[in-house]
């Protein structure tokens, strides 16, 4: 694996909680009607 600067090192941490923001307020809204697109498969 690559030497990651502390720049990278951010930027990293900063898309991992972005991705996890993203997660929670698809689970929050159900995944469905959240800007037109469902992230949560409809069964």
């Amino acid at each position: 694996m690559p030497q990651l600067s502390p720049m990278n090192w951010v930027l990293v941490c900063f898309l991992v909680v972005y991705l996890l923001v993203l997660l929670y307020v698809c689970l929050w809204w159900g995944g469905s009607g959240f800007y037109g697109i469902s992230c949560v498969s409809e069964r």
